[in-house]
């Protein structure tokens, strides 16, 4: 028996954390390769779902219906898109990254992300990608949000971060203004350029921090 309150909170957190190594083992050991397993409906709408977004995409690319073998190549593809979401969860269940009550809703939320990425048709995007080849199943299944966007607009992001680092190096080269410090009042600040606010790096603006050279006091503006 444990008394002291500080081992007894040790203690319950080593026991559930031994009790989740202990249901992730079997949850690995309940499927072949250590895939979790998810309803079969489940996983037959995802299939569905994921084919009707390919068959459409290709039959846009091609301008007219879709022949019996293309359709049946692009049901293979969804079939094997699908078994690499199932692993990709099974990978976060086994590096401990996602609990195993929330494996069913991981599966849902990534073939959701990759329906919505799938959508498009445009040259360059990953539906045109993985129709030709240049991503398999397993790669599509892996990829973050960044490296599903299209060719182009993934470029256009580039060129973006690519001019504000650009601009920020220009600024941060501590210009000094004639601003008096409203903490000290003595003259000349330093000048510099930071991103703030947001929580995603699109989200955030520039924005020109002063520090006096005198007391160190720091201010978005100067007043």
């Amino acid at each position: 028996k444990i008394i002291c309150t500080t081992g007894r909170e040790l203690a319950t957190r080593l026991l559930s954390r031994w009790r989740r190594g202990v249901r992730r083992q079997k949850a690995a050991k309940s499927s072949p390769s250590g895939v979790i397993r998810i309803e079969k409906g489940l996983r037959d709408k995802c299939r569905a779902l994921l084919a009707k977004v390919l068959e459409k995409a290709a039959s846009t690319r091609e301008g007219k219906a879709l022949s019996a073998a293309a359709a049946a190549k692009i049901r293979e593809q969804a079939s094997d898109i699908e078994a690499g979401v199932l692993d990709e969860c099974s990978r976060s269940l086994l590096s401990s990254s996602v609990r195993v009550r929330d494996v069913r809703d991981v599966y849902r939320k990534n073939i959701r992300r990759l329906l919505a990425n799938l959508q498009g048709t445009q040259e360059g995007s990953i539906a045109a990608r993985v129709l030709k080849g240049d991503v398999s199943a397993r790669q599509l299944a892996r990829m973050s949000q960044e490296e599903l966007a299209p060719t182009v607009m993934r470029e256009e992001r580039k060129r973006r971060r690519d001019q504000e680092l650009s601009a920020i190096e220009k600024f941060s080269r501590a210009n000094v203004s004639d601003e008096k410090c409203p903490e000290c009042g003595a003259e000349g600040m330093t000048v510099s350029v930071a991103r703030v606010g947001g929580t995603y790096a699109e989200e955030r603006q520039q924005a020109l921090l002063y520090r006096c050279t005198s007391c160190s006091y720091t201010s978005r503006d100067a007043g």
